[in-house]
């Protein structure tokens, strides 16, 4: 089998080849299309992950538990841009790290700026600010700290996975869909 027939007789493979399926569907391109969704969205996850490993990690190492003990990014060395990033939204960063002279909106402080549609949020100076983990926090963020070692080896793995996942789709797609086809007969 040359791969032009390969891609003919199964990455073109269309529901409308199959008399009691009706539909004009690609069914193996919309697969596809799916898998490098998901391996995308895999991708972003584990980057914002380890961007809360390295994190979490130092604030850990450099003792930055509690508001007295806060470190700037450049102390920490960790003055980079995903990290900045990560420090300006995610919830699960804003619920284990603080910010020293963070300003903290109540809920309905919170609802009357969502009802103006203002953003309840605030530049932040990394230079000067400093940072550290909420005492409450603090054994969250040390689960944290154990638990995520291997973050690009979980990542390469889900997306070796997932290829292989989406291979065997593609391959059995022919009998699957003639499955279903006899069914409607």
């Amino acid at each position: 089998m040359t791969l032009t027939e390969f891609y003919e007789d199964f990455i073109c493979l269309n529901l409308n080849q199959f008399e009691n399926l009706k539909l004009n569907f690609e069914i193996n391109k919309f697969l596809l299309v799916a898998m490098v969704g998901v391996i995308c969205a895999l991708i972003a996850v584990n980057y914002v992950r380890s961007s809360l490993y390295l994190t979490v990690n130092k604030l850990i190492r450099h003792d930055a538990i509690g508001e007295e003990n806060a470190k700037t990014l450049t102390e920490l060395g960790i003055n980079i841009p995903r990290v900045k990033r990560l420090l300006s939204g995610g919830a699960q960063a804003k619920a284990l790290i603080k910010r020293v002279g963070e300003v903290q909106l109540s809920y309905e402080e919170y609802v009357d700026k969502m009802k103006k549609k203002e953003r309840p949020s605030e530049t932040i100076d990394f230079v000067d600010a400093r940072f550290y983990i909420d005492r409450e926090a603090a054994p969250k963020a040390r689960e944290i700290s154990l638990k995520n070692n291997s973050l690009v080896l979980n990542t390469v793995l889900f997306c070796v996975l997932t290829v292989a996942l989406f291979a065997c789709l593609v391959l059995l797609m022919p009998t699957i869909l003639g499955f279903i086809n006899n069914i409607f007969a």
